[in-house]
């Protein structure tokens, strides 16, 4: 299998596209972390987001965000804080990207980028907290 320079693995292969992952994970983890806080439930963005990907099975293009919006209500409910829970959205937007690009780069294999950040970003909020 020969790749040509077009598709060679970068990380995070456009700028544009990690700046609008970034806004969209501090946005919505910071709305999330209110709302679990609020209602005292960790996983209701968790509900949310895995429902919109009913629109990605339709071909419209909508981002999976269902382990920022997890993580960031688990972090929030642990903690009792808005901003600790935006924080971890960010690293499990960041550890979804990482997982993505090492796992499922190159071959004909997937290994879900969102359940593995769930699984390590969720060990470390229980950890911590």
């Amino acid at each position: 299998y020969e790749q040509s320079n077009k598709d060679a693995r970068q990380w995070l292969p456009k700028g544009q596209y990690f700046i609008f992952m970034l806004i969209l994970a501090a946005g919505i983890s910071l709305l999330v972390a209110d709302m679990a806080i609020l209602f005292n439930v960790a996983a209701i963005g968790f509900v949310i987001s895995a429902s919109s990907l009913i629109f990605a099975e339709m071909g419209i293009p909508v981002p999976g965000t269902h382990h920022i919006t997890l993580i960031a209500g688990l972090a929030a409910v642990s903690s009792g804080n808005i901003y600790i829970g935006m924080a971890f959205g960010i690293i499990a937007m960041l550890v979804g990207e990482v997982w993505a690009l090492t796992f499922n780069s190159f071959n004909d294999t997937h290994i879900d980028p969102p359940a593995g950040a769930i699984f390590i970003c969720a060990f470390i909020v229980m950890a911590i907290f």
